[in-house]
């Protein structure tokens, strides 16, 4: 905008110096008015200087005008270098979050009222998830053995057969086709579910055993469920009821060594 500005008031002045030209060349001053002969130096020497002015300024800016395109063409004459730090993806994906849920063994509950050679012995077994969030994808597995225990007069030899017993069961499981039906693709909090196993008839030696200590029953349960990094084992045994009717038992379970 100062650049027109320049040449306008330079355009201007050379404007009025060649109009006043022609107006004393058309209309000659009068030799005695010094006066205005005065006025009229004074007008040309005003618009020369301006003239002059206008034009050096013009030809100053010019020449930073000039420079400043240089140093742009010099700029731009290749593109800017750019870095962009990108985070390298991590070589190992972070493992799934550990499930907040649990599986616990809520109560065991025998269905017959009494123990006989003439009937069933079996138990209803209740899991609950007591975490606090739901668990999936869940596989459980559960059995019953009823085991000699005659002779087993020391806690030594008690976990020798708890470990027998625990170690037989998790070797036979691996190898059960019905273990992939006992799934449950969702367990919500306090949500259970019930598995009932048991014997179709015992024989005299394990209903007598079973009395006075001499059989030994366990109950043994694997579970497993998605984002759970170990297995649940439960091994429990049942010690000597001292009686036959299974509704009058105050059963004592013992936790496998």
């Amino acid at each position: 905008m100062l650049d027109v500005f320049i040449a306008v008031v330079a355009a201007s002045s050379q404007a009025l110096t060649a109009y006043w030209g022609w107006r004393l060349i058309a209309h000659p001053l009068d030799p005695t008015d010094t006066k205005r002969k005065r006025r009229f130096e004074l007008g040309f020497i005003l618009c020369a200087v301006i003239g002059v002015s206008s034009v050096g300024i013009a030809a100053y800016r010019g020449g930073n005008i000039a420079s400043e395109l240089a140093t742009i063409r010099q700029n731009t004459s290749k593109p800017p270098q750019v870095t962009v730090n990108i985070p390298a993806n991590p070589i190992n994906p972070p493992a799934p979050s550990k499930s907040k849920g649990f599986l616990h063994l809520e109560s065991v509950d025998f269905v017959e009222k009494t123990l006989s050679t003439d009937s069933p012995f079996s138990i209803n077994s209740h899991m609950k998830n007591t975490g606090t969030e739901p668990i999936y994808h869940m596989h459980i597995y559960t059995a019953v053995v009823i085991t000699g225990a005659k002779g087993i007069d020391s806690e030594e030899k008690s976990t020798d057969l708890d470990r027998k017993i625990k170690t037989q069961f998790l070797k036979d499981f691996n190898h059960k086709k019905e273990y992939s039906k006992h799934s449950r693709s969702q367990m919500g909090v306090g949500e259970g579910i019930w598995n009932t196993v048991g014997f179709q008839s015992l024989s005299d030696d394990q209903v007598r055993g079973l009395i006075s200590g001499d059989e030994r029953f366990y109950i043994l349960i694997h579970a497993r469920w998605d984002n759970e990094e170990n297995d649940t084992n439960i091994c429990r045994w049942l010690q000597a009821t001292g009686s036959a009717q299974i509704s009058q038992w105050q059963p004592v379970w013992h936790i496998c060594d």
